[in-house]
């Protein structure tokens, strides 16, 4: 009786032993993979002398103008490209017009709007996407470094949505893809070994931590539609992406700058 006693309390305190550790790694586990960074409002805004642009985000084009306000997520999590380009999500975020973001489990900022040519003649653009303010995250780390911007471009939108037009998943999923995406470049090899090993997308560079991104069209010929879709989220598999980045806030705008 005395050793089956003795065995059991030997038992007893292992287990609790086991739980601690146990506890101590699952608290280790969720600190480093949940966390939110704040993002502030999103703007469009439509500039250009001598042309008649505008962009829209209703389906009956009652906003038509030359500023947009997007509604934004107050938090954000992490997330990666893979979980986004689901063909339920994917769906979601390219179907229609309007703000798409994720309010469920807010791991992803969407919306899609169009720009019209009002003008005589074909205009030429820039699309620019810039960041107005920042602040660090309570470790000191920046939102940018881990975020991700997704824009994908559909031409003639008045002949209706190239993307739904797709018949097959795998055509829509490659239309999806074949967008630009635009990341702060990583730091080091082995931070951009992790991203080609776990990522199946490639990023092209910000231009700086004020200007993200800038894109230039041309020929844009009159009452020409062109549908735009934006996807902004923190890349998971970013070595950025930890806790350093927790109460972070960037707040961005977009511009349009039209030009003869």
């Amino acid at each position: 009786m005395v050793i089956k006693w003795m065995k059991r309390i030997k038992w007893m305190r292992l287990s609790k032993y086991f739980l601690v550790i146990t506890m101590s790694l699952s608290l280790v586990f969720c600190g480093f993979t949940v966390y939110g960074a704040r993002v502030g409002n999103f703007n469009i805004y439509l500039h250009g002398d001598d042309v008649q642009l505008a962009i829209y985000m209703e389906e009956d084009m009652s906003d038509l103008g030359t500023h947009l306000s997007v509604p934004v997520l107050d938090e954000m999590d992490n997330t990666t490209f893979e979980d986004i380009a689901t063909r339920n999500i994917r769906s979601k975020i390219m179907t229609g017009l309007g703000p798409k973001n994720d309010e469920d489990h807010r791991q992803y900022l969407a919306f899609s709007f169009v720009l019209v040519n009002f003008s005589e003649g074909m205009v030429n653009y820039d699309l620019e996407l810039t960041v107005i303010s920042t602040r660090e995250g309570m470790g000191g780390g920046k939102v940018e470094a881990a975020m991700r911007v997704l824009i994908i471009k559909e031409w003639d939108y008045q002949l209706g949505s190239t993307y739904e037009a797709l018949t097959k998943d795998e055509e829509q999923d490659a239309f999806y893809r074949s967008g630009s995406f635009y990341a702060l470049a990583e730091k080091s090899d082995e931070d951009r070994a992790v991203l080609a090993e776990n990522t199946y997308y490639t990023t092209q560079d910000f231009i700086s931590e004020v200007q993200l991104l800038r894109q230039e069209e041309y020929d844009f010929e009159p009452l020409a539609q062109v549908k735009y879709t934006v996807v902004i989220w923190l890349e998971g598999w970013d070595n950025d992406c930890v806790n350093s980045i927790y109460g972070g806030r960037i707040k961005m705008r977009l511009d349009i700058v039209g030009r003869l």
